[in-house]
């Protein structure tokens, strides 16, 4: 017959880590400005989009 096991005990908590400050990433480029888009547009996309885009956003 065997012993009887020992009994467990239980471990003490163990501290939590500190929490430390969130990084911010870096800051993105600036948008393109709108009238640089549109320009850039011309030759690459319908020219009926490129019209759309200078009438809203100008040139």
């Amino acid at each position: 017959m065997k012993p009887a096991a020992s009994p467990r005990r239980a471990h003490a908590p163990k501290p939590s880590p500190p929490r430390t400050k969130h990084r911010q990433g870096p800051v993105p480029a600036p948008a393109p400005r709108m009238d640089e888009l549109c320009g850039a547009a011309e030759g690459t996309v319908p020219p009926s989009i490129v019209d759309l885009c200078v009438r809203e956003y100008g040139r």
